[in-house]
């Protein structure tokens, strides 16, 4: 009699835990259709090789001209444009730029800003730029620049995860643009994405001085950059923890990306050896 409520009560938990997961996923839809969100169709990316390159210091260790020539498309993303001389030598096929802090105010009249559009005003070869829904650039003015805007909802739901995230309705987290630049390549069905530049160390970048202020010292292809980021605003004393949490969360979304990946199947390969995003096979440049 015991074991008969007990099973009882494990099946009326289970579809508790199913009703949950359903009232989850019609919520974000509510949301997502009140918030209006216009989303692209991505194109479809089919028998393409991508190489997605990173802002880490590993990037200069990959010759992109000769990649370039093996035809395999190159996606860069960020600051690329404006501090990497190879820009317009390797002429790339796909541009990422999700932070919100590239589209803020604050940041529109910026020198780095300011040097990435007139960089990108410069392209004259037909380029793919990606960026949220609502993100723009007004003062990018192009013809040879096609936008491409990604949907803003997270969604991990036991339930039709995968055919919303191929519909780009829903995503696995772009808690950094590499994440972004993964969903773009494995909804679109590449063939394969290779990763570089992708270290993903700055968790042994964050120190805290003796008056409890937290820095962080980036290295990156293009430089070495130190903020404080308790004076910057971004951390109040005691909240640590927070960026600790960040960085658990990148990897959360790096292992999500991988399962949606294998579903897709995509194969995606990290060419940064000593990367600590260890949910990719890693291989060297030499086997391209």
């Amino acid at each position: 009699m015991n074991q008969k409520i007990v099973a009882l009560g494990k099946v009326g938990l289970a579809t508790l835990v199913n009703l949950e997961e359903i009232i989850k996923y019609l919520l974000t839809r509510i949301v997502f259709i009140i918030g209006g969100d216009k989303v692209s169709l991505l194109p479809p990316l089919c028998n393409e090789r991508i190489l997605v390159v990173g802002n880490g210091p590993s990037a200069k260790e990959i010759d992109l001209e000769y990649v370039s020539k093996k035809g395999i498309s190159i996606l860069c993303v960020n600051y690329f444009a404006s501090q990497n001389e190879d820009f317009f030598k390797i002429r790339p096929k796909y541009y990422c730029a999700i932070d919100p802090f590239f589209y803020s105010d604050q940041n529109a009249a910026s020198i780095e800003n300011e040097a990435l559009i007139n960089a990108l005003n410069k392209v004259d070869w037909d380029m793919t730029y990606i960026c949220l829904a609502h993100q723009e650039l007004p003062a990018l003015k192009n013809t040879h620049i096609k936008m491409i805007s990604l949907n803003n909802l997270e969604y991990f739901g036991k339930y039709w995860k995968y055919t919303l995230y191929s519909k780009n309705k829903a995503n696995f987290g772009f808690q950094n643009v590499i994440l972004a630049a993964l969903y773009f390549c494995i909804t679109g069905n590449a063939k394969t994405v290779y990763l570089c530049g992708v270290d993903s160390d700055w968790h042994r970048e964050l120190f805290v001085d003796e008056n409890n202020n937290v820095y962080l010292e980036s290295v990156h292809f293009y430089g070495v950059e130190k903020v404080n980021l308790t004076a910057k605003g971004d951390l109040k004393k005691g909240e640590y923890y927070k960026y600790a949490g960040y960085y658990y969360k990148t990897m959360e979304e790096f292992y999500y990306s991988s399962q949606y990946a294998a579903y897709k199947k995509v194969d995606v390969y990290n060419l940064t050896l000593n990367s600590y995003i260890d949910v990719f096979e890693k291989i060297s440049i030499d086997v391209l």
